[in-house]
């Protein structure tokens, strides 16, 4: 094996990533990319809460999904298909915000894309007919969303291999679905107004969402008792808060016996 001097492209390509990474405000709005998922971790990074660091692997996983969305959408474009692409999108009755990935338009209709970059393994779940009931969620909330600006409209999740480029794609409805989204976002809101906590999922901390999310430390460390508690949210929080935002933290801990008592489960119907 050759010497380096020192030089390492994995080195250049990690730097590169961490200088292209955007702090974003994400205390004014929830987020439609996170439909589907737990509760409380939403809560704690709608209060501000510091998301655990992404490792360098991580952000070259993420940059490859956005290189399979850009091809797609240039694709699409190359190809005269695209209508729109990256467009921002709100519901201000539950403070939801998102970017949706392309709309189309075939002949007389419009189709709308969400693009799901995964692993190759999720295929064989997908072949034997297991769908993935939180990115059902996500594409719905934008189809109802956009289904007054495009007419007629269908929906579609476009799955996309890493490893293989395996591509396939599904279409789904929003009246099968419109009851359980109303739900959770109700269940959503119904926290966020009372900035209380929602307890922990069932099978924290080892269900396979606990184990991948980047409020893991934030959901454990979540201030366990009221005693220190001024202490407790600086530490978490990685500095000085705002009197204001110290408030709605105690009001959080306060409430978090109350939560327990509910489960999230409660307004989670399995989609099949």
């Amino acid at each position: 094996m050759g010497e380096n001097n020192g030089f390492s492209l994995i080195g250049v390509i990690d730097e590169y990533l961490e200088e292209q990474r955007e702090e974003r405000d994400r205390t004014k709005y929830f987020y439609i990319s996170d439909m589907g998922k737990c509760l409380r971790m939403r809560i704690l990074k709608r209060m501000g809460y510091q998301p655990d660091p992404l490792t360098p692997r991580l952000r070259r996983i993420f940059a490859v999904g956005e290189m399979h969305h850009a091809f797609i959408q240039e694709l699409l474009e190359k190809k005269g298909y695209l209508v729109e692409k990256e467009g921002e999108v709100y519901w201000e009755d539950f403070e939801l915000k998102g970017r949706f990935d392309a709309v189309i338009k075939v002949e007389d209709k419009y189709i709308l894309y969400d693009i799901k970059s995964v692993h190759s393994r999720k295929f064989h779940y997908l072949e034997n007919g297991e769908k993935d009931s939180h990115y059902i969620k996500q594409l719905l909330v934008y189809y109802k969303l956009l289904r007054s600006k495009y007419q007629p409209l269908e929906a579609r999740l476009l799955y996309v291999s890493k490893d293989d480029l395996c591509i396939a794609e599904y279409g789904f409805s929003y009246n099968k679905y419109e009851m359980n989204i109303y739900s959770e976002l109700d269940a959503l809101r119904h926290w966020w107004k009372r900035q209380e906590l929602p307890p922990r999922k069932d099978d924290f901390p080892n269900g396979w969402e606990c184990k991948f999310c980047f409020y893991k430390t934030a959901c454990k460390n979540s201030i366990p008792q009221e005693e220190n508690i001024t202490e407790q949210i600086t530490k978490q929080k990685g500095g000085i808060i705002q009197p204001d935002k110290l408030n709605k933290m105690t009001s959080a801990t306060k409430g978090e016996k109350v939560a327990k008592v509910t489960s999230q489960s409660s307004w989670f119907q399995k989609i099949a």
